[in-house]
């Protein structure tokens, strides 16, 4: 492809974006043959065409990324963000969306877990199991200190649940209001669904950076030159320490068959691109399709916590169910999910595709 944004293009289909998928399926490809079809002689070939791929637009200088985290999802013009290879365009009035719309809405939308939340690290590269500067999470403020300003800039400061919306009526299914995709210049109509005209990043520096970061290590690779240019860039946006190779936290909730490095990276994928819509197709390609069962993350059954004194003040009888530490239940007391492992690493067949078959005779 000789067309590049090296050239003055812009939002076209470029040899960066080619490079940028490629490296985004080849990654998935490869981590799925290396931890759910145990092929290594498939895994490691597709995982260097990824880094290759990756490094490439790293190293080419050509994009950069925007200063403040939140400002790629809240745009009404990606056309001249340097971090942005390909975005999908919206305009008022002519084709618009509905995302922000959903998350400002007096319907109730669907919050972070607490799962999701406990992930972030604190400022000083430390999980919270770890980090001194984590102030618990008693409450929002709490929660919020000293924490990834990744998610500082997604959740509103804030809790708004059933018998407590917050002051626009707004109530989430976890307590934390998503505000990820806001723009405070919106107008009251382009707020609404379907009306909302935000532009929406497809393939962008971070998750490139991500992908090289990732594949690197899954190589043995990866060094701190490598680490400087992708993880440590994004983690100085979000105002976290960086990641020094030669003295990793050992997180005291990792699985013991992931590596210290690889618990960081994968951590460092899940701040950076929390509610972009990647996580299923992550957790799948690692083999982790357990982490959808509350008996093995009960945590993803949970919300935020509701102070004591404000509990006291929720009529439950309008569906609000909390646990015994003080835990919003967003799918109510008692209820689980089967997570059937292999089964669930296929999507199922589509019913209008059985009855095809069927009527067909096969």
């Amino acid at each position: 492809i000789d067309r590049s944004k090296a050239l003055g293009d812009v939002n076209v289909l470029s040899r960066e974006v080619a490079l940028a998928y490629l490296g985004r399926v080849a990654l998935y490809e490869g981590t799925y043959a290396r931890y759910v079809a145990g092929d290594e002689g498939r895994a490691v070939p597709l995982l260097q065409v990824a880094a290759e791929a990756s490094a490439e637009i790293v190293g080419s200088g050509m994009f950069s990324l925007t200063p403040v985290y939140q400002e790629l999802y809240g745009s009404l013009d990606l056309s001249k963000n340097p971090e942005v290879l390909l975005y999908k365009s919206y305009v008022s009035g002519i084709l618009t969306h509905s995302v922000i719309g959903y998350t400002n809405s007096s319907t109730m939308m669907s919050g972070l877990t607490k799962d999701a939340v406990d992930s972030f690290l604190c400022t000083d590269g430390l999980p919270i199991s770890l980090s001194g500067m984590y102030e618990g999470g008693a409450d929002i403020t709490q929660t919020l200190a000293n924490r990834d300003l990744r998610l500082v800039q997604s959740v509103e400061d804030e809790l708004a649940y059933i018998g407590n919306p917050n002051e626009k009526g707004f109530t989430s299914s976890t307590g934390y209001i998503i505000t990820k995709f806001n723009n405070s210049a919106l107008g009251a109509s382009e707020i609404l669904a379907p009306n909302n005209p935000t532009d929406a990043p497809i393939f962008w520096l971070a998750e490139v950076m991500l992908n090289y970061a990732e594949a690197a290590a899954e190589l043995g690779t990866l060094d701190q030159n490598i680490v400087d240019a992708t993880i440590n860039m994004l983690r100085t946006r979000a105002g976290v320490a960086p990641m020094l190779l030669a003295s990793l936290p050992d997180d005291p909730v990792r699985d013991a068959d992931v590596s210290p490095l690889l618990w960081e990276i994968r951590r460092e994928r899940r701040s950076e691109l929390i509610m972009d819509g990647f996580r299923e197709w992550d957790i799948r390609r690692w083999g982790k399709l357990s982490y959808l069962d509350p008996s093995v993350k009960p945590a993803i059954f949970q919300g935020a916590r509701i102070a004591p004194a404000a509990a006291a003040l929720v009529s439950y009888t309008d569906g609000l169910s909390i646990d015994a530490g003080g835990y919003i239940l967003p799918y109510g007391v008692g209820v689980g999910r089967n997570v059937q492992i292999p089964r669930d690493y296929l999507d199922a067949i589509p019913t209008g595709q059985l009855t095809l078959y069927q009527l067909k005779g096969v």
